[in-house]
């Protein structure tokens, strides 16, 4: 099996790449970039990726919480979760990795602004009716 990666950036690269941009490795290589050590004692919080969910409902908390925690193993520091209140208060249950705010149907307050400011990517539709 084969993957394709932009030459330039690497597996964990942001930048959109043409088709001659790519190379192929195989998964070998792709796992061991994976398992590389991504952190040193200079780094700090967030600094390797800072992710904002906006999903989840009443009746599908899981699908938020799901790409949250795939997204951490695959190296983001920083996972927020905005929701639905009701969903919230389950995820909140599932893990405390994951930082869950339950604001969906509420006007945003400067606190969620920074979030999504701050956030380097942003993922919404999980779980959303």
């Amino acid at each position: 099996m084969y993957y394709r990666i932009c030459a330039d950036k690497g597996f964990f690269g942001s930048k959109l790449c043409k088709d001659d941009d790519y190379k192929s490795l195989s998964t070998n290589s792709i796992e061991s970039n994976l398992n590389r050590q991504l952190f040193t004692l200079d780094n700090y919080k967030g600094q390797n990726g800072r992710l904002l969910i906006i999903g989840g409902s009443k009746y599908y908390s899981g699908a938020p919480y799901f790409s949250g925690m795939t997204a951490l193993r695959m190296g983001y520091d920083l996972v927020h979760i905005f929701t639905e209140e009701i969903a919230a208060q389950t995820m909140k249950t599932y893990n405390p990795d994951l930082m869950i705010f339950g604001c969906l149907n509420e006007p945003l307050e400067d606190f969620h602004k920074q979030i999504i400011d701050k956030s380097t990517s942003i993922l919404i539709g999980p779980g959303l009716n």
